[in-house]
């Protein structure tokens, strides 16, 4: 009898501990689910943002290469002239923003070809784009986008000493420590156009 008692005692504490790391596994499966699920409200409110702001990205995009058309366009009008220029400012359809620019055309590199310079400064760019006039229609030969925290000018220049002017761009890094300045350097090509 008291084997037998001993037996039960030992089934009746085992099925007692057995149930009660029952109770505990289903409070972390709780637990668990709940971070989970807080897990992928936060990611897909990460994801929504992100795509909202592509969305916006490619609609500012749309309007600086409308913005870039319609300078293209000024200067068609002013192509028979190998010197203009032409300043302005554009709005942002949804008045966001606007952006500066500057349409120039003139002898910057030789003396016997005219470049036109495009520049289109918006709040958080500058581009620059330089066409070269050909058969009455300009050709892009060079694009350079700068983010305006960056940019420190740019110039027109022989750097490499062989005779033609070159374009480079000068720019400051925005982080980290010790000296950071760049510039990005277009040489001119010996058919004094291209870069």
């Amino acid at each position: 009898m008291t084997k037998t008692l001993h037996i039960m005692t030992l089934g009746l504490s085992a099925l007692l501990f057995s149930c009660g790391q029952q109770n505990d596994k289903k409070k972390t499966l709780s637990v668990t689910d709940t971070l989970q699920t807080n897990l992928d409200k936060k990611e897909k409110e990460r994801l929504e943002k992100r795509k909202e702001n592509e969305e916006q990205n490619k609609i500012d995009s749309i309007n600086l290469d409308k913005f870039l058309k319609d300078a293209i366009k000024i200067a068609e009008q002013n192509i028979d002239f190998d010197r203009f220029k032409e300043e302005y400012v554009e709005t942002m359809a949804d008045s966001s923003y606007q952006v500066e620019v500057s349409v120039r055309s003139d002898f910057y590199f030789t003396k016997k070809n005219p470049h036109l310079i495009i520049r289109r400064n918006g709040p958080g760019s500058i581009y620059i784009d330089i066409f070269s006039k050909k058969d009455n229609q300009f050709l892009k030969v060079l694009s350079h986008e700068q983010w305006d925290m960056t940019y420190v000018n740019d110039t027109i220049r022989d750097i490499n000493g062989d005779g033609s002017k070159d374009f480079v761009v000068n720019w400051y890094g925005s982080s980290g420590c010790c000296l950071k300045a760049f510039s990005n350097v277009y040489l001119l090509r010996p058919d004094k156009k291209t870069f």
